[in-house]
């Protein structure tokens, strides 16, 4: 990348800086605030009896400030307290372009809710929540991947001037709606800013790219300027800045808890190195908190949103990547990575759904719905660090995963409604017969798995038809993961901005 060199001495710093102190960030409460974990509030820890004692479970929560209040997400606690979210994401800036390089586009509904943070933004982080910028395309032809070198420092410059001037904490990657109009994919960066899958144009239409050779490409790190080490870089650089200045002379340093970065796969984002080309000595997981799976149709990333099956996995072998098509988790096992993705509000035009999304039942007692999906999160099996063998047959180098216990990291929400506007409609629709059945399946594999936990599922009815409420609906989830309930005490919050 141009000015890697200008980088260089400030990345290594930091990495010195990193192996020599530890800097821990807590966040402390105030009086009257609900019970939290002395150094960390939100802290939630997984029951499985194979879970890490010390590995913090995060939950996280994208809310669309173009509709929704993010006081809301402050009304979601567990049954003992403890804030259900970790982070709570403000979507979104957006990148765009024009004559004079790429810059960053504050929409009015996000720059409104600014103008309101100590009464929107500052009660959650009083809390001990953590309230991330969320960054995605414009449809402008330009995502995170293809931002020219020369318009990098000023990207970086700017995320960290509007996150720092609003007292945020860090910030969600979303490798999405770069695209504009429909044209082919060109390897050096300058035709459709995605290499491969199907995404939204700018007149909301979609347009399908096919992976090929070059694409793959991007995979092995051979081209420049563009893919997954682009985006590693991105991830890279943007942390130096926040921590210090990308250029600064001053010592950078701080623990990767100080500023939060998530980033949500898509595409270029399921192709991330795990050592950013810029940097030395150091590997993504200095820099990025976690890598998430964006569609909740599936547990982990599937074909259509997030990269699956493409020519190799991990490099190895033709058939296609690892389930979630990303590649990061094999370097840090799962704990870095969230193949649980929620969508609360099927008004989301992109999920073509009248129901939540895991639905909340499936007539398949193995498939897509959320109970069986968190049944997947609790065994955490997803993948843990394999091996690579040579079959004497073959010649060629097979990835062999390891399907013993490997602990996921996070929980990705996104669509939280004001309860009276979640009420209107049939997103969380149940029958009696459907809901008892959810509980009988919900008590047999509690009793399987040897817990004591009452099955709480808070339901409601409107018009003789029983619907879940919204943490009712997380309870299925959270009562396997932390072995409590969700318990909503308000969150009717609209936008007022």
């Amino acid at each position: 990348m141009l000015k890697k060199h200008r980088y260089l001495k400030h990345i290594c710093t930091l990495v010195a800086i990193n192996l020599l102190t530890i800097t821990i960030i807590s966040c402390p409460g105030a009086p009257g605030l609900l019970p939290f974990y002395a150094d960390d509030p939100t802290a939630k820890f997984q029951i499985n009896p194979l879970a890490f004692p010390t590995d913090i479970t995060r939950v996280a929560l994208y809310i669309d400030t173009e509709r929704y209040n993010p006081l809301n997400a402050l009304y979601y606690v567990l049954a003992d307290g403890t804030q259900f979210f970790d982070y709570v994401i403000l979507g979104s800036l957006e990148l765009r372009q024009s004559g004079t390089g790429v810059s960053i586009y504050t929409p009015p509904w996000l720059a409104g809710l600014f103008l309101r943070r100590n009464t929107h933004i500052r009660p959650l982080q009083e809390a001990g929540i953590k309230v991330l910028l969320g960054v995605r395309g414009g449809h402008d032809g330009v995502t995170f991947s293809t931002i020219p070198d020369a318009d990098l420092p000023i990207v970086h410059q700017t995320l960290e001037a509007i996150m720092k001037a609003n007292l945020l904490d860090g910030f969600e990657i979303w490798d999405i709606d770069g695209a504009d109009i429909a044209r082919d994919w060109e390897y050096d960066g300058t035709g459709f800013p995605y290499p491969s899958g199907t995404h939204r144009l700018r007149d909301g239409t979609y347009h399908t790219i096919l992976p090929d050779q070059w694409s793959d490409w991007h995979w092995y790190g051979m081209t420049e300027q563009v893919g997954g080490q682009a985006l590693s870089d991105f991830i890279l650089f943007l942390r130096a800045q926040i921590l210090g200045g990308a250029a600064a002379d001053g010592i950078v340093g701080g623990d990767i808890e100080q500023f939060i970065i998530l980033v949500r796969e898509e595409n270029y984002g399921a192709w991330i190195p795990n050592a950013p080309p810029g940097g030395t000595f150091t590997t993504i997981f200095e820099h990025l908190n976690f890598s998430v799976n964006p569609n909740p149709a599936s547990f982990g990333s599937s074909d259509g949103w997030g990269v699956a099956s493409y020519p190799n996995t991990l490099g190895f072998v033709e058939g296609g990547r690892r389930p979630g098509g990303s590649a990061l988790f094999y370097y840090e096992a799962n704990r870095r990575f969230g193949p649980l993705s929620i969508e609360l509000n099927p008004g989301n035009s992109r999920l073509n759904s009248t129901t939540v999304v895991p639905p909340i039942v499936d007539l398949s007692l193995e498939g897509n719905c959320i109970f069986n999906f968190t049944i997947k999160f609790y065994n955490g099996r997803f993948f843990e660090a394999g091996k690579v063998e040579y079959p004497p047959e073959s010649g060629n180098m097979i990835f062999n995963p390891a399907y013993s216990y490997s602990q996921f990291g996070i929980i990705h929400y996104r669509g939280l409604r004001s309860v009276s506007v979640a009420a209107t409609d049939n997103a969380f629709n149940i029958t009696d017969a459907q809901f008892d059945d959810l509980i009988d399946r919900m008590t047999q594999k509690r009793d399987y798995l040897g817990f004591d936990f009452p099955i709480d599922i808070q339901t409601i009815s409107i018009g003789g038809q029983r619907r879940l409420t919204q943490a009712g609906y997380m309870s299925i989830t959270s009562l396997f993961v932390f072995g409590q309930p969700v318990i909503n005490n308000g969150g009717n919050h609209t936008k007022d901005w």
